[in-house]
């Protein structure tokens, strides 16, 4: 869960900064969508894919309290 979590902070962070350079003129309104729509395909497709593998290579509850 620390992988999706510090990848959807950085995309976050990513998008704060892209609006910030937007509003003060330093990057252009293409390459901000670019970079936007960039953002959000990971957001939308990677981020579940991530989850679900750390979902199947974590350790379940039961198992932990076992040992």
């Amino acid at each position: 869960m620390k992988l999706v979590k510090t990848i959807a902070i950085l995309a976050a962070i990513i998008v704060i900064l892209n609006i910030t350079l937007l509003a003060f003129g330093l990057i252009d309104l293409f390459l901000f969508w670019i970079i936007l729509i960039a953002v959000a395909i990971i957001a939308y497709f990677g981020i579940p894919y991530l989850r679900e593998i750390e979902e199947k290579t974590a350790p379940k509850k039961e198992e932990a309290a076992e040992k």
